[in-house]
């Protein structure tokens, strides 16, 4: 049971993942104009902008409050490793979406 869950989340994921990438240029300005703006850091603005957009679907969106604080992690460390423009961490945070998506 629980596999044919978990399966029923593949392609919600895979879709978001392809959205991420095919919209990369506009969703990197738009967190970057956030995280500019003084309100956010980096790392917030971009798991927060990619929390927001797995929310917009309804079927991983009950899911999204398990998975943030993981990718919250993943960007976090990347910051204290010296990885701290927009670019790279949107980049790392489709990265950690399409690992999720790999092990549904």
């Amino acid at each position: 049971m629980l596999k044919w869950i978990l399966g029923f989340l593949k392609a919600p994921i895979a879709n978001l993942v392809a959205t991420l990438k095919t919209n990369r240029a506009e969703n990197i300005a738009a967190i970057e104009a956030v995280a500019q703006g003084g309100g956010t850091t980096a790392e917030a603005a971009v798991t927060g902008f990619l929390a927001s957009e797995a929310k917009k679907i309804p079927e991983i969106a009950l899911f999204i409050p398990l998975a943030e604080p993981a990718l919250l992690g993943e960007v976090a460390s990347l910051v204290a490793a010296g990885t701290n423009t927009v670019p790279e961490l949107y980049d790392a945070g489709v990265a950690f979406l399409e690992k999720e998506e790999a092990a549904v």
